[in-house]
């Protein structure tokens, strides 16, 4: 969610003084996302799958599952809670 809410704030309040600018271009910017964006999906796949070897449902169903009971509950949550609209 880092990313692609970096990018987002980029487009939509472009002119917001930040503490800290990140160097480089519109084009740049989206390049250093998109890196760190496939570096977090290959992690997760190669933590779930080892190349060379087959998947082991076993143990994958079960983490896969953990992980989408933890975002359903963190949606839930946010939902309940109502967040600050403006």
């Amino acid at each position: 969610m880092l990313y692609p809410s970096f990018l987002k704030l980029r487009a939509s309040d472009p002119n917001i003084i930040r503490p800290y600018k990140f160097p480089g271009g519109k084009y740049f910017i989206w390049i250093i996302s998109f890196i760190g964006i496939a570096f977090i999906i290959q992690a997760i796949i190669f933590f779930l799958w080892v190349p060379g070897s087959p998947i082991d449902w076993a143990y994958d169903v079960p983490i896969l599952g953990g992980v989408f009971i933890t975002l359903l509950v963190g949606e839930i949550l946010l939902k309940s809670c109502g967040g600050n609209k403006q």
